[in-house]
C-alpha cells in the first residue's frame, strides 16, 4: 500500500491524510477487503463482522455462515459526511483496570488503545524502557 500520509494538493500544497472515523477503513468490524459485484461492475468492498448491521441490513444467515457479510465500502456510496452508526475503533491494546488498591506502573492509563493512541504512548514513554517493556508484555497478552 502507498505511503499515505501526504497526499498532495494543487502545485506547492500538501494534506496530511487523516482517517476519518465512522468509516471502513478506520472500523475494528472490517475483518478484510474485498471486491464485490455492483450494477456498474467490481467494487471496493469490505468484509463487515458487524452482527447489528448484517442483522439490520436483513444479511444476518450471511453473517451466520461466514462470520461476516461482504458489502460495499459505505464511505464509497455514501456523502464524505457519512457516518456508520455500526462503526467501532480498530483496537490495538487492552491494558485492564488493576487489581483493587494497586495502580498500573509508569503512569499507564487502563483502557483501550487504538493505533494511534498506542503510538501517542508509545512515543511518550520512549525515555523508560521498562514502561516500554510494560506494553510490549501488555501487547503480547
Amino acid at each position: 500500500m502507498p505511503d499515505m500520509s501526504e497526499i498532495p494538493v494543487g502545485d506547492e500544497q500538501s494534506a496530511k491524510y487523516e482517517p476519518v472515523e465512522g468509516q471502513c477503513g478506520t472500523c475494528g468490524w472490517a475483518a478484510g477487503f474485498d471486491y464485490a459485484e455492483s450494477p456498474s461492475g467490481p467494487e471496493d468492498g469490505v468484509h463487515c463482522a458487524s452482527e447489528s448491521l448484517a442483522r439490520a441490513l436483513g444479511n444476518w444467515g450471511e453473517w451466520k455462515e461466514m462470520g461476516y457479510i461482504l458489502l460495499w465500502r459505505l464511505e464509497a456510496l455514501a456523502e464524505e459526511t457519512f457516518r456508520c452508526q455500526h462503526w467501532k475503533p480498530k483496537v490495538i491494546l487492552l491494558i485492564p483496570d488493576p487489581e483493587e488498591g494497586k495502580s498500573l506502573p509508569y503512569g499507564i492509563e487502563p483502557g483501550y488503545y487504538t493505533m494511534p493512541a498506542l503510538v501517542e504512548l508509545l512515543r511518550g514513554h520512549k525515555g523508560n524502557p521498562d514502561a516500554i517493556q510494560f506494553i510490549a508484555d501488555m501487547l503480547e497478552d
